[in-house]
């Protein structure tokens, strides 16, 4: 396999840690990267736990649902967000918490969610719900 240097270390890393899970960085103006393919790759074949971490929301051109789109049409089903921003245009005011479903500015003041913030929400849970679902025959009830 030839792998950028800091893909192999992380490759390497990742085959001796079972307790982790494994962050692939990208910046959300670039998207996915020939690095975050690999990353995910070598990180699948070796069956460890991965996550997307998605930085520099603040640059031109930054498309958080664009990146995560494109995510799951490469990566499939499996890459379901567990925050996501809240933006007003180009800037990002609040972050939202899948989980507790709940919303913070970016103060980490409670922040009530738009019709717009909450059906998005609503579809992240309906994603993470079937993902969770297809893990087990108990959670499919």
């Amino acid at each position: 396999m030839r792998f950028p240097l800091f893909i192999a270390w992380r490759y390497l890393f990742a085959r001796k840690s079972h307790h982790v899970i494994n962050t692939i960085s990208m910046i959300s103006a670039i998207g996915i990267a020939v690095g975050t393919e690999k990353a995910w790759n070598s990180l699948k074949k070796a069956n460890l736990p991965t996550m997307f971490y998605m930085s520099k929301m603040d640059e031109d051109n930054a498309n958080y649902y664009k990146v995560v789109d494109d995510l799951r049409a490469q990566f499939g089903n499996t890459v379901v967000p567990l925050q996501f921003p809240i933006m007003n245009g180009e800037k990002c005011v609040g972050l939202v918490d899948v989980l507790s479903q709940t919303a913070r500015d970016t103060q980490g003041n409670d922040m009530a969610l738009t019709a717009e913030v909450q059906s998005r929400l609503d579809d992240y849970l309906a994603y993470l719900s079937e993902q969770v679902a297809e893990t087990s025959e108990e959670f499919m009830d």
